[in-house]
């Protein structure tokens, strides 16, 4: 009596049995390498596949499966044994997973597909593979209730008619007497495409595409829609899917499409868990602060991206595509050639806020009469003002990208937005209201894409248009800028101590970590770690390193509360805390090379640097250049009050105090 007549007969009669407690089962089998002369090629990616497979499935918090059994490079005789064995040992209230990465052969009709294995022979498969129908009929006497296949090789997506390959979208009727009740059959490709691998520029793994998506779905809890905590197959394979057909195209520039077929399932197969910490606070009771006090605070979290890279150290508000230099002449960066510029001093008549540069012009935000001005670097001659409509809370670098201006406002009766000027002639592009929040973070970019957050989400927005591709809760009322990897990635700090890792194209979570040490700062990638500083209430920060891919801590420091974005220059972190003090810290010993005080409260971020100074700003009137090495004071430059955000061009650094906007020597600061 086959499993459907046994459970049917015991429903009817109301018996109900007895049997040990449900278990999730897998069998995950790879076969990388082949014999000689076999007419297959060896591949890279299934044992990899199968080693990272089993790590999401066998974790307690995430597949929890109970038993997970692994085949590598098996025989055919090994391969048909195993396949038989699991499928037949499993119990009626049981859920099996089988897996298979590898070669197969797909003809066109159902009883000529077949699985390699190790010593299969291309030519001879009928006697060397391992069948489609033996496994369907595997299939068919397997008691378990649930039955999940999952195929990662060439064309497997004829596997649902019977043809076993490396990929799947649904193609045709299936036949239900091919497959017993609830099964699952999960293909990398439709029955024409290849299915692909590729070595992981995190990992320097080779993995394919397919798999990788399944395993970063669990992993992360991307796969989880609904956020409900589960993973089920359906949520799996709609993530997978869209995650193999956007990685195909950018690595490949080809086309793969996974398919999902389903024969006589009822409901939904769970495959993982993905605990949902306790829900925060509504982000709605944030109310943004308005006090004078809040100005320095705000204007610090709101500072400008920093990217380091082969050693030189780049501006995201400088340069378009994530901090690679590129576009106008002059745009300021640390490797741009001296040009003996004069420096100048100018009576703007209005408090200049923070400044950056573009070509041979300086942009920056007027905090008294709410506008934004573009100014001559050689002459400090102002090109044009744009008035905000009294938008006040404004505390931001602008953004300078392809000949636009990016400035996050705020009006508190329409509530946060993103402005975008024409950098020429200082006339709007397009405003585009995102939230009743205050939007205070600068802007940035990276990926093609402008990215920007207020107290309680992060936006995505179309530079050309400010259309929004996507928004992502992040809550707390925090302001630190999300920043992009331009590499599909966009990490941004959460109000409750968390930090995200968001896919650029949808915004969903690649992961989500908590720190201990306050609320996050803007984060800094360089030397393949993310750095990100916090500050808490009380005074104290931390300083973390992050290994992107995983987001695991790789180490942290203790220290004030650490008020604008790390600076990392060779084998330092330069930090500045809410006192004004500045610190070098080893990333190798995790301990201060030195420690200096800077001046007052240090309102000033550290965004201007050069080879082998730091130009620091605070609210003692100084603007200070600083030894990368030693930490000893070289200059400093008195302004009128506060020191504005200074910004770096040619060899001059430019900063706003008070009413004068001042252009000095960044060698003798003259």
């Amino acid at each position: 009596m086959d499993r459907r007549a046994l459970d049917s007969g015991r429903r009817r009669r109301g018996i109900i049995a007895v049997h040990r407690r449900p278990t999730k089962r897998a069998l995950l089998i790879g076969v990388a390498d082949y014999e000689n002369d076999s007419g297959f090629s060896p591949l890279k990616a299934p044992l990899n596949d199968v080693h990272l497979l089993r790590e999401v499935l066998e974790d307690p918090e995430l597949g929890a499966f109970h038993s997970v059994s692994v085949l590598m490079n098996p025989s055919q005789r090994e391969l048909s044994f195993e396949i038989a064995n699991f499928l037949e040992s499993a119990e009626l209230d049981d859920t099996v997973l089988l897996y298979f990465s590898g070669h197969g052969k797909f003809p066109q009709r159902a009883d000529q597909a077949y699985l390699a294995a190790r010593d299969t022979w291309q030519k001879l498969m009928n006697g060397t593979g391992v069948s489609a129908s033996f496994v369907r009929h595997q299939l068919e006497q397997c008691l378990a209730r649930a039955r999940v296949v999952i195929l990662d090789c060439c064309s497997s997506g004829k596997f649902a008619r019977g043809m076993l390959s490396k990929s799947g979208t649904v193609e045709h009727d299936v036949s239900r007497e091919h497959f017993g009740e609830g099964t699952w059959v999960l293909s990398a490709g439709t029955g024409v495409e290849e299915a692909y691998e590729y070595r992981d520029s995190e990992t320097g793994l080779h993995v394919s595409h397919f798999t990788k998506g399944i395993i970063e779905g669990i992993r992360t809890g991307q796969a989880d829609r609904d956020q409900d905590g589960r993973v089920s197959v359906k949520d799996l394979y709609d993530f997978a899917r869209a995650w193999t057909r956007k990685e195909v195209r950018k690595t490949k520039k080809k086309k793969q499409m996974p398919t999902l077929t389903q024969v006589e399932t009822v409901g939904d197969v769970i495959i993982s868990n993905f605990p949902r910490p306790a829900r925060s606070p509504n982000p709605h009771s944030f109310t943004p602060a308005k006090k004078k006090n809040s100005v320095a605070r705000r204007a610090i979290l709101a500072c400008s991206a920093i990217v380091a890279t082969s050693g030189s150290v780049f501006f995201l508000a400088d340069f378009p595509s994530g901090g690679q230099p590129g576009g106008d002449e002059g745009n300021g960066s640390p490797s741009a050639s001296p040009r003996n510029e004069k420096s100048w001093v100018q009576n703007t008549g209005t408090s200049v806020g923070a400044c950056a540069t573009r070509g041979n012009e300086v942009y920056c935000i007027d905090l008294s009469s709410d506008k934004v001005y573009a100014f001559g670097a050689k002459t400090g001659k102002e090109l044009w003002g744009y008035d905000l409509h009294r938008r006040a809370a404004i505390y931001a670098v602008p953004l300078i990208v392809n000949g636009t201006v990016y400035i996050p406002v705020y009006d508190s009766d329409t509530g946060g937005g993103l402005l975008a000027i024409n950098a020429k002639s200082g006339s709007k592009r397009w405003f585009r209201e995102l939230g009743k929040y205050d939007v205070s973070a600068t802007a940035t970019f990276s990926d093609d894409k402008v990215f920007v957050s207020d107290a309680a989400d992060a936006y995505a927005l179309n530079p050309a248009t400010g259309e929004v591709a996507w928004k992502r809760p992040i809550g707390g009322g925090n302001n630190a800028s999300p920043v992009g990897d331009n590499g599909g990635s966009v990490y941004v700090g959460g109000g409750y101590g968390d930090i995200y890792r968001l896919d650029v194209e949808d915004g969903s979570v690649v992961w989500k970590k908590k720190v201990d040490g306050g609320t996050p700062g803007q984060a800094v990638i360089a030397n393949g770690e993310i750095y990100i500083g916090t500050e808490t209430p009380q005074g104290s920060g931390k300083l973390y390193a992050f290994e992107p891919f995983e987001g695991e801590i790789k180490w942290s420091y203790a220290t004030g509360a650490i008020i604008s974005p790390p600076v990392v220059m060779g084998d330092l972190v330069y930090l500045q805390t809410e006192t004004g003090r500045l610190e070098a810290v080893n990333r190798e010993t995790h301990r201060p090379k030195w420690v200096r005080q800077v001046g007052g409260g240090g309102i000033g971020p550290l965004l201007a640097f050069s080879e082998d100074s730091l130009y620091v700003g605070g609210d003692d009137g100084f603007l200070r250049s600083i030894d990368f090495q030693s930490g000893t004071e070289k200059w400093s430059h008195a302004g009128n009050e506060s020191v504005g955000i200074p910004t770096l061009w040619r060899d001059q650094v430019i900063f706003g105090s008070e009413g004068t906007l001042y252009s000095v020597d960044a060698k003798t600061g003259k």
